[in-house]
């Protein structure tokens, strides 16, 4: 899949619409791979092969679009579409998470599923299907969007300056410290979700 992205993105003049059509659509679908394709970018951009502030531009962008779609998306048919979610008992724990934290005022949780594979459409989803204020938001999904885009896009380029020699290398280390940072995420999401049940 990686050599696949990478093709793409060094052969095709629509390099930048496919950063943010995947940034889009990974919040309504979490199984594009939207920070592989960012991370990769990244290493693309420190060897010169594409412009830095314009993936962290239309990576944010994309992902700012995808997630307020998502809002829009539990905001108008909320309780019909999640029942039928419901059924996957991984997205009835995900949104039984983001109903926790929306409904304890920890608005802050908008920002952070942003870097939680799966966790992002369940919450984006849940605050729309909570009611919560369109206004609010937008302010925290623009924070999580450009925040999200600059982490992905900047490991993959930090690590495309160390091993100038080897993208793969670089690729390598990028992925590496993106799952550690994912995964310390996921426990510690885990570890307050069993605190609440406690």
């Amino acid at each position: 899949m990686v050599e696949t992205l990478y093709h793409f993105l060094t052969e095709s003049p629509q390099a930048y619409l496919l950063v943010f059509g995947v940034a889009a659509g990974d919040a309504i679908f979490p199984a594009l791979p939207s920070e592989t394709l960012l991370i990769l970018g990244g290493v693309l951009a420190s060897h010169g092969e594409l412009d830095l502030t314009w993936l962290i531009v239309l990576g944010a962008l994309g992902a700012f679009v995808g997630d307020n779609t998502t809002y829009w998306i539990g905001r108008g048919g909320g309780g019909r579409l999640r029942r039928r979610l419901e059924k996957r008992e991984s997205f009835r724990k995900r949104f039984e998470w983001a109903r926790k934290g929306l409904r304890a005022g920890g608005g802050y949780i908008v920002a952070l599923a942003r870097f939680v594979p799966g966790g992002r459409v369940a919450v984006t989803f849940s605050a729309g299907a909570l009611g919560m204020h369109w206004g609010r938001f937008v302010v925290l999904s623009a924070i999580g969007a450009v925040s999200w885009a600059l982490y992905s896009t900047l490991i993959g380029y930090f690590g495309g300056k160390v091993f100038a020699d080897s993208e793969w290398k670089a690729l390598v280390l990028a992925f590496g410290i993106a799952l550690a940072l994912g995964g310390l995420i996921e426990v510690v999401r885990r570890s307050r979700g069993g605190k609440e049940a406690a």
